[in-house]
């Protein structure tokens, strides 16, 4: 009896499937092929890939594919009306990208039916300099020391980037140094030059002095995850060998560090070395000579730096500057030495400034963390320094002036060396 009861069972689930599916045969599956504008991305990089949803507007009905660069075609639709909406996201040179698109209330009742949808994209800071120590300390010998400096960036997005072709490099002045446009045969202080000073629509650009460090790799060969960070030392060994009051550095990612400045004395440590892209004053070493403090800026660019025929300054015509576009500045930081001191950095780029707090202290300045939720360590950035950034003093934050991954940040996963040598 209970065999009988299994086979009626089975029967009767074998009848309501073959009836779905006679039921299904009668549904008639239509394609939509989708373009996506891109027009209107501003000069934002375009994504690999699109995910395009179709989502019915009577029912609960949601199809959803990936595109293929900026076309796609999705199938398996029924006869109705539709929101169509395209999204992406993109990093980039250190910035995040989001895409959106929408269509509204489009009509699906015949095969191929064809729609243009455009998106719009919007961009952030991906990285941010998270601390930098620069206005150096004592040794042990109570000598001024000032081979232990560090910038540390932090990944604030919730995408992937990569650290490839990022530059680092100090700012001059725009409250002292003037680059307007003067033609050759212009008399200037007294003097006739035969070549053009300055240049055309300076207020587009920041101009850096020293050094122009830049991060080597293929585009992706230094992924930066969500919540990590990578240093930029001076000198990429533990400092507290020679000066107790100092920091251990042979764990940073990077280290500003050629052979012409190893010939004076630096041992070439296991941190990934920079490129000198452009000497533009032909500094005597690599360190940063910034106790009185500096404008840091990150910058990505897609052409090479230059490195030589840099731009003299048009009041100061024995200065010269290499020009970086505000639009390729990923993040800028303004270190003056006290309030009466001109500012380093366009207010544009940083509305405001971080006090030195001294020279030879021993102090770094650290952003601020505006929440930590749920391990989503994420910091502020209201684009003004003084707002958004402290100074370490000895009596706080864990006892420690200066320390690298303070907040417990992450280490990527290619940084795996221990020590120095």
């Amino acid at each position: 009896m209970k065999n009988s009861i299994k086979l009626l069972a089975v029967a009767a689930i074998a009848a309501v499937a073959f009836a779905s599916c006679k039921k299904d045969e009668g549904i008639k599956y239509l394609s939509s092929n989708i373009t996506i504008d891109e027009s209107g991305l501003d000069g934002a990089p375009a994504p690999d890939s699109y995910v395009v949803t179709f989502t019915s507007t009577s029912t609960e009905f949601v199809r959803e594919k990936n595109s293929n660069g900026n076309t796609v075609s999705v199938d398996s639709l029924v006869t109705g009306v539709y929101n169509i909406t395209v999204q992406a996201q993109f990093s980039y040179a250190g910035y995040a990208y989001n895409y959106i698109g929408t269509a509204k209330d489009v009509e699906v009742s015949a095969d191929g039916v064809d729609c243009t949808v455009k998106v719009a994209a919007t961009k952030a800071a991906a990285l941010l300099v998270k601390e930098v120590y620069y206005n150096s300390c004592k040794d042990d010998k109570n000598a001024n020391y000032m081979k232990d400096l560090f910038v540390e960036v932090y990944n604030n997005s919730d995408q992937t980037v990569y650290a490839d072709g990022i530059c680092l490099a100090m700012t001059l002045s725009p409250n002292t140094f003037e680059w307007k446009y003067i033609k050759a045969g212009t008399e200037v202080g007294g003097k006739t030059y035969d070549y053009d000073l300055g240049i055309q629509n300076d207020d587009q650009y920041v101009f850096v002095g020293m050094t122009v460090w830049q991060i080597p790799g293929e585009g992706k060969t230094y992924p930066i995850e969500p919540g990590e960070s990578f240093v930029i030392a001076g000198y990429a060994m533990d400092h507290t060998t020679v000066a107790s009051n100092s920091i251990d550095l042979s764990t940073a990612e990077f280290e500003t560090y050629c052979d012409h400045y190893g010939e004076k004395g630096q041992s070439d440590c296991n941190a990934i070395n920079m490129n000198l892209v452009a000497p533009v004053s032909n500094p005597t070493n690599n360190f940063w000579l910034t106790v009185t403090g500096r404008g840091f800026i990150l910058f990505h660019q897609d052409a090479p730096v230059r490195g030589t025929d840099f731009i003299r300054s048009s009041n100061f015509p024995t200065s010269v500057g290499l020009e970086v576009l505000k639009s390729d500045v990923i993040d800028a930081v303004d270190l003056i030495n006290n309030a009466t001191t001109k500012k380093w950095v366009p207010e544009d780029l940083d509305a405001g400034y971080v006090l030195s707090q001294g020279n030879y202290c021993g102090k770094s300045v650290l952003r601020k963390v505006q929440s930590n939720e749920n391990g989503k360590l994420t910091l502020q950035d209201t684009n003004n320094s003084t707002e958004d950034f402290i100074t370490c003093e000895d009596a706080s934050l864990e006892n420690k002036a200066k320390q690298i991954r303070r907040y417990g940040v992450g280490r990527p996963s290619w940084s795996t060396w221990t020590s120095a040598q």
